[in-house]
């Protein structure tokens, strides 16, 4: 219990040099990067990985570092003030493809650059394995009837990341609130340049860019870096993440 108040004096502390320092404490609102963060995890954020940017007033000064596929990006939306956590999918010119069915994305990478809509391109697919049904009270889902929906945890990976998602056992088509690209099906998107396609881990419960669409460079505020503790969750204290 001490130990809990001496962090909490120690995140008071942070949250006033926001901004000022590279690596500072943020608070996940949300599940929707469930199970990588949880719902009140206390998480270490680099300020300074991708945007120099000035303290308070958030304008960029300069950028620094672009994003890779698989990051856990802060971001805000154009014009907003309110942070948001998800993973980097995609990035630029990179063609993406999810299935509602099955849940699995496929990137294309450079697709109008390489002309692949008629040219034969390689195609990196984030493969899954390892499902197991998945219980946690910080994470429950219920279907618009109210019944409380069955979640599984499977192992998402490619050859530039590797990771867990959650996934609802039970399908339910989303695609009709897609954001819907010009010249593109339902369910495909093309990332403009200087800008990112992301997603949460918890794929049923996250609002990210298959509905709102793609997030600027310099709407990015930190990369997550590690779990520092939850006060709900005494098994998550000092955690790395993938």
């Amino acid at each position: 219990m001490l130990m809990l108040k001496r962090l909490a004096k120690l995140v008071v502390l942070l949250s006033v040099l926001r901004g000022i320092i590279a690596y500072l404490i943020n608070i996940v609102p949300t599940a929707s990067m469930a199970p990588t963060f949880m719902p009140q995890d206390f998480i270490l954020v680099n300020r300074v990985a991708y945007n120099l940017k000035i303290p308070v007033l958030g304008d960029t000064i300069t950028p620094l570092n672009t994003a890779k596929r698989g990051d856990i990006v802060i971001f805000r939306q154009d014009g907003g003030t309110d942070e948001y956590i998800k993973r980097i999918i995609a990035v630029e010119h990179d063609h993406v493809r999810y299935d509602q069915k099955s849940g699995i994305i496929s990137v294309t990478p450079n697709y109008r650059q390489n002309n692949c809509q008629i040219n034969h391109c390689e195609t990196l697919l984030y493969k899954q394995q390892n499902e197991r049904n998945y219980l946690n009270p910080e994470t429950v889902l219920f279907s618009q009837q109210g019944e409380k929906l069955a979640l599984i945890e499977r192992q998402e990976f490619t050859d530039e990341t590797n990771h867990a998602i959650l996934l609802t056992k039970v399908r339910y088509d989303q695609s009709a609130h897609y954001f819907k690209q010009d010249n593109l099906p339902l369910g495909e998107w093309i990332v403009p340049a200087g800008h990112y396609f992301v997603m949460g881990d918890f794929r049923e419960n996250s609002i990210d860019s298959r509905f709102f669409g793609f997030i600027p460079h310099d709407n990015l505020t930190g990369k997550a870096v590690s779990v520092i503790f939850n006060p709900k969750q005494e098994t998550r204290f000092f955690k790395t993440i993938q």
